[in-house]
Formats: structure tokens, sequence, C-alpha cells
């Protein structure tokens, strides 16, 4: 009797435990967990009131963004925004995504699946069409596509046979597309990757067909310089082109110079060669200001100051102009000499391509310009060519992204306050960007309006990720967007200021895996010999094996492709730092078991340990040196090529979820239905997270407190640096 009566007890007592439980689970999936809630009041008279609650979620991606740095800039004070996030709602760390790449990264998030699914593992893949292979953009391919399929009805009198017309490699339709296929509307903003059938749903997007630049590849920048001593032209072991420019005519106070720009390839029939466009820059006569202007257009350019985008009109073909735009560089050289920079020219999406959308809905990028002003580039905006030819110096890289980075925010915000949508997403290469800077020389360097050591950029870069977070939520809690409003911002993979550039062709050159011949100062890739290669190497730490039945010139059997990968692993495990004996390679993965075999993925995925990067000259296949440089002697990719161990990702969301660990970007993606309040769509990879209700709006001393340590944040100590 006594032993049941003891039983009961507990039982009892186990019940009331477990409601207890259950109501701070509650409370806490609620936000009103005592411990972790902050009061809060109802708006002063005048102020903005909420709407009625409706959905709403916003999405800043920010590759790059390394959860270490974030956790330093808590402590110390100087990242409030993330701080609000991780106190009121969720921060945790996010698996980083494999590659560390933003193309793969962004089909993931968007596609609602990993590469497994939608097969894309680099920012470049080589395109075995035509003959022979080619490097490409990782997202689309080009194609010549005759005139009768882009218009059925009846092409424009003179036009070519055919055009090029841009595809998406990504065969996965986006969740958001489903998700938008009802009354919802999806707006996404710089997408880094396109979709097919962008016509269903309510679906809005910049850059829809995830393109490359102008030029239907990796472009040609141009560097006109004053200088009688140079030749006329020549062209960059990375493809720049540097001219020769006198003044055409000489005046008191200016002086004119026709500075030729290269194009899109022409497409007139029997020609060849890129077509050109011409910029009469008017410049003062000390050099320190200039006016650029062409038939169609004209932007004011002051010395180390990125212009504003040129609008360039280009005649491929009789009666058929392409346009694109360009921003401009003057370089503060202190004399007399100019020395303008042109970037390679981007498509205009003011005046798309009579048979190309550049956005979608077609004419979104019209409306888009007249309403915000310049829109930021389609195509990557980093200079990395010119960097890494010693033409553009890490003073001139860092208000390059500046300036993007400016662009970019401003169509953020505006688009933010509109409100006409469901989900609004958009991606910010600032953090990754300023990561390939890489430290280099101890100096200070005007960067996002202030003098910041180098080895400080990103942490710099950091806080204005948190200034625009900051914003978003002050945005949220003026209540115009309704209450019901998720924010959440994510890196997919970290980024730290790596020290050494590996090149992994001049492993294989050394192996005798890939064999040259041709000029030395022929782009490497066109210098391969596929007739003696066994591999090469492109992209994020991607390595390809010139396979018999699949290349063009294969040379490898299909039989010995796994004898031979296995072999070529373990020698690129073994190697280690020649200066510390540092281990430079932890992880090799099988390029067939991330994703199916489709559109030239890499046979093999090098993964890098920390303080190690993969260098531009191996992503790009631009030419071959020593296997391991000194960043500054070698320019670097940022994160590219990364084991994820090292770049771990960040995920941060203004309402509480589940405590873990860490969790999947898959995961984050499967959640935004649910945040909408709808089902989830056919085909997402894994289960949404749970979630509770948004955070609510901040106390006035708390949003007065954040706001002032926005407007007056100091800049970072020295030691809270990278090391």
């Amino acid at each position: 009797m006594r032993t049941t009566t003891i039983l009961l007890f507990v039982c009892l007592c186990a019940v009331l435990s477990c409601d207890a439980l259950t109501d701070r689970y509650d409370r806490f999936m609620k936000g009103t967990e005592p411990d972790r809630a902050e009061p809060t009041v109802p708006p002063a008279p005048g102020e903005p009131r909420a709407a009625p609650a409706q959905p709403k979620v916003v999405v800043l991606a920010l590759p790059g963004l390394d959860p270490e740095l974030v956790e330093r800039g808590m402590m110390e004070g100087w990242l409030p925004g993330f701080r609000r996030l991780r106190t009121n709602g969720t921060l945790l760390r996010l698996d980083a995504h494999v590659p560390a790449c933003a193309t793969s990264a962004a089909a993931t998030f968007l596609a609602g699946a990993g590469p497994s699914r939608h097969g894309l593992l680099g920012d470049w893949v080589v395109d075995l069409e035509g003959g022979r292979p080619a490097l490409a953009a990782g997202a689309c391919r080009v194609r010549m596509a005759p005139l009768a399929e882009l218009f059925p009805r009846g092409a424009p009198q003179g036009f070519p046979p055919s055009l090029p017309l841009f595809e998406s490699r990504l065969e996965e339709r986006s969740f958001l597309q489903t998700t938008g296929a009802g009354d919802l509307r999806c707006v996404v903003l710089r997408c880094p990757v396109g979709f097919p059938a962008l016509a269903g749903g309510s679906l809005k997007i910049l850059g829809a067909g995830a393109l490359p630049d102008l030029s239907f590849a990796a472009g040609a920048y141009t560097l006109a310089v004053e200088d009688a001593a140079l030749p006329e032209r020549r062209e960059t072991p990375r493809g720049g082109i540097i001219l020769r420019a006198l003044p055409a005519t000489r005046g008191a106070a200016r002086d004119t110079f026709m500075i030729p720009v290269a194009g899109p390839p022409a497409l007139a029939a029997g020609a060849s060669g890129r077509v050109v466009a011409t910029i009469e820059l008017r410049a003062a006569s000390d050099r320190s200001r200039a006016t650029a202007v062409t038939p169609d257009h004209r932007v004011e350019v002051a010395a180390g100051r990125w212009s504003e985008p040129l609008v360039l009109r280009f005649a491929v073909a009789p009666g058929l102009d392409l346009f694109g735009r360009a921003r401009l560089y003057l370089r503060p050289t202190g004399t007399r000499r100019m020395e303008l920079y042109v970037e390679p020219p981007d498509f205009d999406p003011v005046r798309p391509p009579a048979w190309q959308a550049l956005s979608w809905p077609r004419d979104w990028g019209r409306e888009l310009t007249a309403r915000t002003g310049p829109l930021p580039r389609l195509a990557p905006a980093f200079p990395g060519a010119a960097f890494a030819d010693a033409v553009l110096d890490a003073r001139d890289v860092a208000a390059s992204i500046a300036s993007q980075f400016a662009i970019e925010r401003h169509l953020f915000e505006w688009a933010l306050v509109q409100g006409d949508y469901d989900v609004l997403y958009q991606s910010f290469p600032l953090l990754e960007d300023t990561a390939a800077i890489g430290p280099g020389a101890a100096e200070e360097i005007e960067f996002l309006g202030q003098r910041v050591p180098r080895q400080l950029l990103l942490n710099a870069a950091t806080a204005a990720a948190d200034q625009l977070v900051s914003a978003t939520l002050a945005v949220v809690d003026s209540g115009v967007l309704g209450r019901g409003v998720t924010v959440i911002a994510y890196s997919p993979y970290g980024a730290r200021m790596a020290m050494r550039a590996v090149d992994l062709n001049r492993v294989l050159l050394e192996r005798g895996d890939l064999v040259l011949s041709g000029a030395p100062e022929r782009p490497l890739f066109e210098r391969i010999d596929w007739s003696r290669t066994r591999a090469w190497a492109a992209g994020a730490g991607g390595i390809h094996v010139n396979l018999r039945g699949r290349e063009p010139a294969g040379m490898v059997e299909p039989a010995a492709l796994d004898a031979y990968l296995a072999g070529l692993s373990a020698q690129l495990l073994t190697l280690q730092d020649p200066v510390n004996g540092a281990r430079v390679v932890l992880s090799v993965r099988r390029g067939a078991e991330l994703a199916p075999a489709r559109d030239g993925a890499p046979d093999l995925l090098v993964g890098l340990a920390a303080g190690y990067t993969i260098s531009f000259d191996a992503a790009r296949l631009l030419r071959a040196g020593p296997w391991l440089s000194s960043i500054g002697t070698a320019a670097g990719s940022g994160p590219a090529g990364c084991d994820p161990a090292v770049v771990p990702g960040l995920f941060a969301m203004s309402r509480r979820t589940l405590m873990h660990q860490s969790v999947s970007l898959e995961q984050v993606a499967a959640t935004i239905p649910a945040l909408l309040e709808q089902p989830a769509p056919p085909g997402l990879a894994v289960a949404p997270l749970l979630v509770g209700r948004p955070m609510e709006r901040a106390p006035e001393e708390v949003i007065r407190r954040e706001r002032s340590e926005v407007e007056e944040a100091e800049e970072p100590e020295e030691d809270g640096g990278e090391e």
C-alpha cells in the first residue's frame, strides 16, 4: 500500500513538472520567457502604429560573415544588430555550404535543396560543347539560338541568323516560385543564379538569367594611361586591355581623350573580335576630375571615387545594338598623368536585348532604375583580374566594394519600405569580396566612410553588415510592414583574410597531369595540350579529369578513373607549407558524391586549411604561378576552396527556435513557407525549423540606444582584428 502511494505521488510530481516545462516552453517560443524577453511599450503619439499582422519574411544573404568575428564584435559592443537578434531571437552556427562559393550556396537556398539536387558545384565550370572545353560562368550557359526560336512571329529586319541566349544551368525550380504561385509575392534582388520557368507565380527577380558580363564570359577591363612611352595597346595575362591615351584636343581648363572600350563579340556575318564603344573623357587639367560622355549618357568622375554606371552602346550587327554599363575609376596619381579604369561592361537592365530578359517581369529593371537610380551589377563586381594584374591596388578595390555596397543597400532599403512583397531576398557580396583583398601591407585604407587598417577591413565590413541588420530591424519596429515580419540574416559560409594562395594547376603541372603548349603570354586554358593532359583545376577548388568518352579529347580511361582519383587525392592531402610545415589541404571530396555528373562539374573538390585560399589565376585558369604564394604577390579568391570546418556560416533570425548547435542551409530555406503560414512545397529536402512568434517591438530606450550605437559606431580596436 505504501509503495503504491509513493508511486502515485511521484507520478503526480512528474505531471506537474511536465506542465511547468510545457508552460515554460510555450512562453519561450512565444517570446515571453522572463529571463530573455525585454518589456515592450506602446508607440508614442504620432509614431507609426503597427499594421494588421500579415506574415512577411525579409532575408539578407551575407556570404563571408564569420561567426567568430561576429561573436567578438557582440562582446566588444560594436555589433548591436546581431546582439539584439541573439538576445531576442536566434543566432546559431550554420553548417558551411560545400563548396564555399556564392553561386552554389544561393542555388541551395533558393531551390531548397543542395548540390545533390541542383548540381551546381562552383562559380566556374567547364563547358564541353563546341568540340573543346571552354571556361564558363557556373550559373548559366550561353548558346547560339536560331532566330526562329527567339522570334516565332518573325525576327526584326537585318538580325543575324542566330543570337546568344543565356540559359540557367539550374534544373530545379525555386521553391519561391512554387510558394508564389498563388497570391504570395516574392521579390529577389541581385540574385547570383537564375531559375527556369520564371513566368510562373508572382516572383520578381533582378538578374533573371544569372548573367555574366556583356562579353558573354569573363569580360575585359580597360585601363587608359596618359603616357606616350606606352605601346598603343596591349593585353594583360588576365584579359585586361591597357591603352595609350593621349589628348585628342587640349584646352586651358580641360583636355579631351577618346577611349575605346571592348564589349561583346561581333555578331554580324563574317565579323570577328569584340565590338568597341568610345567614351569621350573631358579631363580637368590637373586630372583630379573628369566628365565621361557617350551618345546616350554622361557621368562625372572624381579621382579616387568610382562613378555611377555609364551607359555604353555596342553595334554588334547592322541594325542591332546591345546596351551595357560600366563604372569608371580615375586613379589618384597625384600628377597630371591620367589613368582611367573602366570595369568590364555589364548588361544594362533598363535596355535589355529584345530576346533576353535581364529581370522578371521584363520591364522590372527599368521600373527599379526609374524609382531608385542605378542598380547593382548583374555580373560580379569584384575587380579580381585588375587586382591580380596590379592595375588596381587594395585602396582602389576597397573603394569599388564600398561603391557597389552603397548601391546594393540603397536598392534593398527602398524595396524594404515598399512592403509589396511577402518574401524579400537580397544577396550582398560585401564580406567575401573584402576578404579577397587579403591582409597585405600595414596601411590604412579609406573604406565605408572611415580610415581602416588593411588587416581590419573585414571588421569594418562586418560592422557595415550589422548596420544593415539594425536598419532593417528599425523599419520592422516602426510598424509600417505590419507585425508578422521575420528578419533572417544568414551566411552560407564564413570568410577570413587568407595569407597564402594555392595554385592547384601548378601541382598538376609538376605531377605531369597537366601539359601546356603555345605562347606563355596566352591564358593557361588556351595552352592546354588536351592529347597529353589528364587533369586541370578551375573554380572553387575543383579538379576536372580529362575522361575518355566524356571530354572531346579524353585521355583517362573510365575503368582507371577511381584509381587515378584515389592517387591524386592522397598526394593532395600530403601538401605542406614549406615556410611553416603546416598542412595545406584538409579534405578532398569526390564530386560525384556531392552532385550528379552534369555540365562539367568537378571530379574532385579540394578543402583548404585555415589561412589558405585558391589563387585567382587558378580559379579562372589564367596562368600557372607558384603552387603557394603570399597574398600580395598573388591575388586570392576569398573563401573559395576552404574546407567547411574552417569557414562555418551563421544563421540569425528575429524569432526564437528550438536550440541547436547548428542548422543547415536547407533547413533555413525549408522554414520560409512555415514563416509565411503556408504548407511546405513538394520537394524540399528537409523539415523546417520549429519557430516561435516574431520579436516584439523593442522598448524606446533600446531603440534610441541602438540607433546611437549604429550612428556613432567607433572604429574597432586593432587587437580585435584577424590574426
